[in-house]
């Protein structure tokens, strides 16, 4: 049993622990269960000492072992209620630092808040400078000045900002401390400057400057003066423009053979017009390409003309000329027909001769025809009838050509006037239509007014026909006959020469004894080959001796 101390007797007893020293309890509660004897207050241990309320206000000694016990209960105790201590006081910090925090965004937000809204209020901070790009100086300036500015004025070329703001610095919205200085670019109207006189060169410099973005330069052709100098501008000096206003600068040039390349004779011919500078006409054979177009100019291209120069312009000539005989060479029979047609011409008859070869005539109505066929000398194409139609084949060649103009004459005033007045078109304008006077559509196609039977004629047919390498000729006179042929009763020259590996012959003939001109004139054409057959070097003929026997002696 723990021993019972009188409290009287307390202050005496002293500590078991510590026998050299007297106890005095600093705490001690009513309720043992309850009583805090962790520690004391002053260093004494009262662990092993409690009030006894049962024994008349004593303090019982307790066990080892029950104090022990106890000690270690009242521990735990005071540790649990030092933290729930500690845990209170911990909240209630807590709850008061999240009051104070609170209160400082707060008052940092309202302070921020105001800054911001005084600060775009322009209450302080200088002020901004406000968009006034387009408007009238007028306008921009008084904007400025209201925001508390200076201005300064320049002035540009502009397009439809006449008076008007077309730049400002520094730019919109920035801020500046009133007084600051705003420069204004103030547009002004592109004035044509004066540039004629200039060089082209000169002159297109001076427009860039001005502004002028899309310049055309035209030349003119001059035969007086310096080359590349303006002569006019379009819109005229002193003219308020746009800078995508096209502007004309005329500029001098001398006389240049203009670019006719490819163009055919009609358009080549226009281009000359256009820059007075006489021309002439000439026709040389080309590839199939250059058929119907500029060849070539003498001068070239591009080179310039000196003085009243003549051009010549060299024209392709067309894949057939209807009365050049080697043309048909070039091509097959069926590609000549719609050639002949779109030219006037009408197949009037074909058949299929000996070894196959085609004859085949076609007419026109300027008394003239056109004949295909191995042996063209003779008169078997121009009493053909008929046409057959498996003649002319997909790829049937020429083999010969034939080409007979009947000089037919006509009076004047009964000539269809598209074919009879080429006779009269190179006379004297004052010269009036004599009624007596006659003329021939044969003639006319060849281009020729009279025909007499000589050698100027023949030459003049050749070089019509495209014909030269004349070796030789004859006359009714001089021709070689079989013995047995009458020479009289016919006008006959005949010549005839090589080109390449063929053979020509052009007869002037009239059946009238003496006549002075041919009533028909008989071209001919054929590959050289075809004469081997004929025995012309034993008899000691000539080929237009035979071509004129055969065409005109034996009808």
């Amino acid at each position: 049993m723990s021993e019972l101390i009188p409290i009287d007797e307390i202050e005496s007893k002293a500590d078991p622990k510590n026998p050299e020293e007297g106890f005095v309890p600093q705490v001690l509660a009513d309720d043992p269960d309850l009583g805090d004897g962790s520690s004391s207050r002053e260093g004494y241990n009262v662990a092993s000492w409690r009030l006894h309320t049962l024994k008349e206000d004593s303090l019982v000694g307790m066990t080892e072992y029950e104090g022990d016990d106890r000690r270690s209960r009242n521990a735990r105790r005071a540790q649990q209620a030092s933290r729930d201590a500690r845990t209170k006081e911990e909240r209630v910090a807590r709850r008061r630092a999240h009051v104070r925090t609170g209160v400082i965004l707060v008052l940092i937000l309202v302070v921020v808040t105001s800054v911001a809204v005084t600060y775009a209020l322009e209450l302080w901070g200088g002020k901004s400078v406000p968009n006034v790009e387009g408007l009238t100086q007028a306008r921009a300036v008084q904007l400025l000045e209201e925001k508390g500015f200076d201005t300064k004025i320049e002035t540009a070329p502009a397009d439809l900002l006449e008076g008007r703001v077309v730049e400002f610095s520094p730019e919109a919205g920035t801020r500046l401390e009133e007084g600051s200085t705003i420069s204004l670019l103030i547009g002004t109207s592109r004035i044509m400057p004066d540039v004629v006189g200039s060089t082209q060169e000169e002159a297109t410099e001076e427009l860039r400057k001005a502004g002028a973005n899309n310049v055309r330069v035209e030349p003119k052709v001059t035969r007086e003066g310096e080359e590349g100098i303006v002569q006019e501008v379009r819109p005229a000096a002193g003219s308020v423009f746009i800078s995508t206003e096209e502007i004309l600068l005329v500029v001098s040039q001398l006389p240049r053979v203009p670019d006719v390349t490819d163009m055919d004779e009609k358009h080549a011919l226009e281009a000359f017009e256009r820059a007075e500078l006489p021309v002439k006409v000439t026709y040389e054979r080309g590839t199939a390409d250059d058929r119907l177009k500029v060849i070539r100019t003498e001068p070239a291209i591009g080179e310039r003309v000196e003085g009243d120069e003549e051009i010549t312009l060299v024209m392709g000539e067309a894949l057939i000329n209807p009365v050049r005989v080697e043309d048909y060479f070039d091509v097959t029979l069926p590609e000549a027909q719609p050639f002949l047609t779109s030219e006037g011409y009408a197949l009037k008859a074909s058949a299929k001769a000996e070894g196959n070869h085609a004859i085949a005539r076609f007419e026109s109505p300027n008394d003239a025809h056109i004949a295909f066929l191995a042996e063209p000398w003779t008169h078997v194409a121009d009493a053909a009838k008929g046409v057959a139609a498996d003649a002319i084949g997909p790829t049937t060649r020429v083999d010969g050509v034939r080409l007979v103009v009947e000089v037919n004459r006509e009076p004047v005033a009964e000539a269809a006037s598209a074919q009879v007045s080429q006779a009269q078109s190179d006379a004297d304008e004052d010269d009036e239509l004599d009624p007596t006077k006659t003329t021939s559509k044969g003639l006319a196609l060849l281009g020729l007014q009279s025909a007499p039977i000589n050698e100027e004629t023949a030459r003049s047919v050749m070089e019509l026909c495209g014909l030269d390498g004349m070796l030789g000729s004859c006359t009714d006179k001089s021709i070689t006959l079989p013995p047995d042929v009458e020479r009289a009763g016919h006008s006959v020259y005949c010549c005839y020469g090589e080109s390449g590996d063929r053979v020509w012959t052009v007869l002037l003939a009239n059946s009238t004894p003496n006549a002075a001109e041919a009533s028909r004139i008989v071209v001919t054409c054929v590959p050289k080959h075809f004469f081997n057959s004929e025995d012309l070097v034993s008899g000691g003929t000539k080929i237009c001796d035979f071509v004129a026997y055969v065409d005109e002696y034996a009808e």
